[in-house]
């Protein structure tokens, strides 16, 4: 039996990621990690403040931080749509 050798992937030449099945991923600006609605962007912005809120209280101040600047990002998000 032979060994399997993996092959190291490179991007292609557009440097665009390549996803399974062919697709690609670009940085498109008009979407995001958080949906595209205002009602789903308050959810997530209580869950953050809530987190927050639970790491400060454990002492842990950078995964605290973390969570206000997703937080502060949600609120850019909300204000702006």
């Amino acid at each position: 039996m032979t060994p399997k050798v993996k092959l190291k992937q490179r991007r292609p030449a557009n440097g665009h990621r390549v996803l399974n099945r062919g697709e690609t991923r670009t940085n498109d600006s008009t979407k995001n990690d958080f949906g595209n609605s205002p009602q789903r962007w308050k959810t997530k912005l209580e869950f953050y403040l809530k987190r927050a809120q639970e790491l400060v209280a454990a002492g842990d101040s950078v995964a605290a931080e973390n969570c206000f600047q997703h937080a502060e990002h949600l609120l850019r998000l909300i204000r702006d749509a």
